[in-house]
């Protein structure tokens, strides 16, 4: 997923540098009580910042919106549609926002208490360290959408469809992913707690390096992926179930690999210099230490001439 943002530019500047070319020129501020987005079907180019109850964006298609931090409480978004929208660490708690369309959305870092948002569809949205509790997307459809870090609890997602999506190095506890078609999803090196997969779709899902795996056997012989993960299990093993834990275990596995990667090669270059191959050793003999000098041919002894026979005396 970071690589499909890494390469937005053109549809979604407000990802990567251009944030300044999305300000928008009328600022909506609220402190509590009702507020609105005025009239009409559509609203683009507009700014939330501040806190936003009981807000009415039903068949609302909000387009550009900037609203990092933005706290919307209750109110009702019933098949709205977003559209390249910054939400970067909002908070959305108790929001209707059933049959909604998101399109291109960041919600990196963003709260979502008790949204309501079944049968909603995500394409491109960033759910990036985010937190979900209570919330109902069952029926939804998320396609390309980021969910790594995330923390999701007590999520019902029974039904729901992911395509292409990243769920990796999460945290799920309590999640219902009963019938969901999980084909082509990554939930590498993630934490499932009390998580069901009943009648779920699993054929190509990654859930390799997942702990808490409950039936690894059967969700192999459903198509998916599971097994490794075991440098992980040792930390987590270390670390317990402290709160953090399981990021604190994340980065020390990252740290062990790349300590890994830089000792092992010094020792082979280290055992190459104190301890050399000798390239002339016979086969059989001890390979390494210095070549040994060939001894030197010995000069054979010279042929003595042989004494000269003597004259036998003649017979008489």
């Amino acid at each position: 997923m970071r690589r499909i943002f890494a390469r937005s530019r053109l549809v979604a500047p407000f990802l990567l540098s251009e944030r300044g070319a999305l300000w928008l020129a009328r600022d909506l501020r609220g402190a509590g009580g009702e507020a609105g987005l005025g009239e009409g079907p559509r609203r683009s180019r507009r700014s939330l910042s501040g806190a936003l109850s009981n807000i009415d964006l039903d068949s609302v298609a909000l387009s550009a919106v900037e609203g990092q931090g933005v706290s919307l409480e209750g109110g009702t978004a019933v098949s709205s549609t977003w559209s390249r929208c910054q939400l970067a660490g909002a908070t959305l708690q108790g929001v209707d926002a059933a049959d909604s369309t998101w399109e291109v959305v960041d919600l990196s870092g963003a709260v979502l208490r008790d949204l309501q948002a079944p049968r909603a569809r995500f394409s491109l949205t960033s759910f990036r360290d985010a937190q979900l509790s209570g919330c109902d997307l069952s029926g939804a459809t998320f396609v390309l959408c980021d969910f790594t870090g995330a923390d999701l609890q007590g999520t019902d997602l029974r039904g729901a469809r992911l395509v292409g999506c990243e769920v990796e190095d999460a945290t799920l506890k309590d999640v219902q992913l009963d019938g969901a078609d999980l084909g082509g999803t990554s939930f590498q090196r993630s934490v499932f707690e009390g998580v069901t997969l009943g009648d779920a779709l699993l054929a190509g899902t990654d859930l390799r390096g997942v702990l808490g795996l409950a039936e690894p056997d059967r969700l192999k012989a459903a198509g998916a992926r599971v097994g490794g993960g075991g440098l992980l299990r040792i930390w987590a093993r270390i670390l317990g179930d402290s709160p953090g834990a399981h990021r604190r275990a994340l980065q020390a596995t990252s740290a062990t690999w790349a300590a890994l990667a830089i000792l092992v090669p010094l020792l082979f270059f280290g055992r190459a210099i104190l301890w050399p191959i000798n390239p002339d050793a016979a086969p059989g003999e001890e390979p390494h230490g210095e070549p040994q000098d060939e001894p030197e041919p010995q000069d054979e002894p010279e042929p003595q001439d042989e004494p000269e026979p003597q004259d036998e005396p003649d017979a008489e």
